[in-house]
Parts: structure tokens; C-alpha cells; sequence
């Protein structure tokens, strides 16, 4: 985290806090730095800088609060080939560096967590879920995404399907898991296959491994995408556990559409569970108020645009239509649920 990191970090909250929104609100940027050797192999004096400068950030945003009212946090988001990749990784991060650099951290500094990213190191997201819990590491954001796998690395045709999202304008970490049930990892896919999806030279034994994992953001909605199949399931245990953190962010990140091959295969999409969306919905009050306001008003307007002024005047009895729907909105808005 550079001196100029810092200070950009600090203005954007404060230009944040100047907008109109909510009292609680959140930042999210990439943990840390590029760290191709992971966060085991990072320097105690990196750890330590990164702990300091992120306690510096801390002090800034609490004297933000306490100038304008507003509480920015920053949410440090995980990702393969970063200084934080595992959740073990944020934990140990936490513990270590920033909690012990500034207390004030604790109120002002936490994670992002993308299901993409944690899905790509193959993390179940129930586990890590309780072990950021335990530690008490706090998540301010979550952001709702889908990477791609390949079930069978053996498959020439799955390969070649993979190698087909293979674009120069950002990193797609590959990662593998063993039979031995560890994680290997790619910082780029190009460097394992061809474009044709041949292992390239010195890593025919990942064609060994039970299955990978790619880290493109593809559409939430799609189980499969051809011979690939994608990280879809992690979404909903992350999802459920999301809506119940107070004053976090749910976000659904798929930015890489204009990257997207053309289908060479069909794609398979989820099927919708009414049930379970309307679960969701209950769980979540804020969204319900407004998912029922937004019906409220919708048929209070076909209300308005059918119901003549003859029939209001004739039929009701009322010789303004206005008062009519004014009533409605009353009656409406009094049994919404608090």
C-alpha cells in the first residue's frame, strides 16, 4: 500500500461521504499488492508496512466520520496471485498485521468477498464463512460472481473450450486440485495451454488433476457453459450469509461480457426457484419495503390511468379522482411491514 495509494484511498471516502446514500458505506480494493509467490512467501516488513499504512487509512476514515457523520469502510478483496488468496490468508493478515498496527482497523478495515475468487482456490464457502466469523474478521462487501471449472482436465475437447475465453486484457489464474487434495496454481491460463488446448511443455501432470478452476467472471446465471461447468453453487451459501451482516454490500460483478467467446456450445442456466427467491426476499426487510413500494406505486398508476373520473364520479361517488388515490396509497403504505 504506496504513500499515493493512501492518499487517493482518502480522497475517494471523502468525496464518497459528500454523495447522498446511506450513513454506513464501503470501499473495495485489491488486498495488499501482486503476490505471485502467495502469502506465505511474503516478507514480515511488507506484512508489517501494509499493517501500518492500512492504520494510517483507518485514522483517516475515522476522522472522516467524525467530521461529516459518514462511516467509509475499506473492504479488502482476496484474489489469486495477491496478497490475500485464502481466507486463512485475510485471518492470518488481520491477526498479525493490522488489528495489531491500529485498533482503530477494526471499525474502518475488512474484506470483500467475491465468490469467484474464493471459488477459484477451491474454498467451500460454508468454512470459510466460519472461520472469518471465529476470528471475527469483518466482511463489508460481498460480491456475487461465477468462474468457470473443467471437470475433466483429460477432455482434449474441455481444454479447448477453456482455452476459447483466453483474452490478453486481463489475468485468468488457473488453479488445479489434486488428487492429493492440494491446489496448484497459474497466474494466466495462456501459460498452460495453446490456443487449441494443448498442455503446453512441463505441465502434462495437470492433466492428472481432478478438476480446475478458472478465474473469469462469467454470467451468475449459467450452470454450464458446454463441456465446462461453472462455480455457480458457491454464490448461494455466501448469499445467505451476506444478507444477515448488518450494513454490508451485495454487489453482482460480471464486468468481462465484451470478452466472452462466441458459444460454440449451448449453455445450461439455472433453473428459478420461486420458493427459495421468495425466502431471500423476506429475509432481506430493506429490499422487501422496496420490492412492495415499487408494486404499490405500479398498481396505484394502473389504478390511475383505468379508473375514469366518470367512474370515480358515478360509480364511488367521489368527484375527485385524486382523493381516490391518495386513500390507496395510505391504506397502502400503513400495512407495509416495518
Amino acid at each position: 500500500l504506496e504513500e499515493e495509494r493512501l492518499k487517493y484511498t482518502l480522497r475517494l471516502a471523502r468525496l464518497l461521504a459528500e454523495l447522498p446514500g446511506p450513513r454506513v458505506r464501503s470501499i473495495s480494493t485489491l488486498a495488499g499488492r501482486f503476490e505471485p509467490r502467495g502469502y506465505a512467501e511474503m516478507p514480515h516488513e511488507v506484512g508489517q508496512r501494509l499493517g501500518a499504512q492500512l492504520g494510517a487509512l483507518a485514522r483517516g476514515l475515522a476522522e472522516l466520520e467524525e467530521r461529516t457523520g459518514v462511516c467509509v469502510r475499506v473492504a479488502l478483496e482476496p484474489e489469486p496471485g495477491t496478497t490475500l488468496e485464502r481466507t486463512s490468508d485475510a485471518v492470518s493478515f488481520f491477526e498479525r498485521y493490522v488489528w495489531l498496527a491500529e485498533p482503530l482497523s477494526a471499525r474502518y478495515i475488512g474484506l470483500c468477498y467475491d465468490t469467484c475468487h474464493q471459488a477459484v482456490m477451491f474454498e467451500e464457502p460454508r468454512e470459510a464463512w466460519g472461520r472469518l466469523r471465529e476470528a471475527g474478521v469483518p466482511v463489508f462487501k460481498v460480491q456475487l460472481s461465477n468462474s468457470l471449472e473443467l471437470l475433466t482436465p483429460r477432455s482434449r475437447e474441455g481444454r479447448a473450450q477453456l482455452a476459447s475465453f483466453m483474452e490478453p486484457r486481463y489475468l485468468h489464474q488457473v488453479t488445479a486440485y489434486t488428487q492429493e487434495g492440494r491446489v496448484k496454481r497459474l497466474l494466466d491460463l495462456p501459460t498452460l495451454l495453446t490456443p487449441t488446448g494443448e498442455l503446453k511443455e512441463g505441465f502434462e501432470g495437470w492433466a492428472e488433476a481432478r478438476s480446475w478452476r478458472c478465474h473469469f467472471h462469467v454470467p451468475i446465471f449459467l450452470q454450464a457453459v458446454g463441456a465446462l461447468r461453472t462455480t455457480q453453487s458457491a454464490i448461494e451459501p455466501a448469499l445467505r450469509r451476506a444478507v444477515r451482516l448488518p450494513h454490508a454490500f451485495i454487489e453482482v460483478e460480471t464486468y468481462a461480457w465484451a470478452q466472452l467467446p462466441e458459444p460454440a456450445a449451448p449453455i445450461t442456466k439455472a433453473p428459478f426457484k420461486f420458493i427459495g427467491a421468495l425466502r431471500m426476499l423476506v429475509a432481506n426487510r430493506a429490499f422487501l419495503n422496496v420490492t412492495l413500494l415499487v408494486l404499490i406505486v405500479t398498481i396505484g398508476e394502473v389504478f390511475r390511468q383505468t379508473i375514469t373520473v366518470f367512474f370515480a364520479r358515478d360509480i364511488v361517488g367521489v368527484t375527485n379522482i385524486g382523493i381516490i388515490y391518495f386513500c390507496y396509497f395510505v391504506a397502502a403504505l400503513a400495512v407495509m411491514p416495518g
